[in-house]
């Protein structure tokens, strides 16, 4: 079976889609869930999120598991295009380090008006406590370090478009 574009509806790894790697493109207050059975009841969640402004994130899907979408579409990530940042940053999403944005160091950028942003930083694209390398709430700037292959997820919060070794090169 090989990977193919889908859009929201019910779907069973392995059977109805293809296992790997998604780009899933989320609508406002778009949904998506992976869980164990096919019931979709709050026990069987592996885990999911919903966007709270339209983003992309990317998910790992794997044999034997069952994918809801919801105001959402999903395309291997092969056949994706890597984000690009608007206004020299990038807003709310989930960004791959050496697709996306390359390795180094970024600014994170605290939202306006005391809002409280977050970011987080994974080794993998499961959404599950595994693969957390941190996440914290954004007040302030601060800086991050990434390397390739981990995952940012940004929500409510800007990050800087370059590295900040490379910022400073241009300037």
């Amino acid at each position: 079976m090989t990977q193919q574009p889908f859009e929201s509806g019910e779907y069973e790894v392995g059977k109805t889609v293809a296992p790997g790697e998604y780009a899933i493109h989320l609508n406002k207050y778009g949904h998506y869930e992976v869980t164990s059975n096919r019931s979709f009841t709050s026990d069987s969640i592996i885990f999911n999120y919903t966007a709270t402004e339209p983003m992309t994130v990317y998910v790992q899907l794997e044999e034997q598991e069952f994918v809801r979408l919801t105001d959402a579409s999903a395309q291997p990530i092969e056949n994706a295009t890597p984000q690009r940042p608007v206004d020299e940053r990038f807003g709310s999403g989930m960004y791959k380090v050496g697709f996306d944005v390359k390795e180094g160091t970024y600014t994170i950028y605290a939202p306006p008006n005391d809002d409280l942003g977050y970011v987080e930083i994974r080794t993998n694209a499961r959404g599950d406590v595994d693969g957390l390398v941190t996440g914290d709430y954004v007040t302030s700037d601060r800086t991050i370090d990434v390397t390739n292959g981990q995952y940012i997820l940004l929500n409510n919060a800007q990050m800087s478009a370059l590295p900040i070794d490379e910022k400073d090169a241009t300037s």
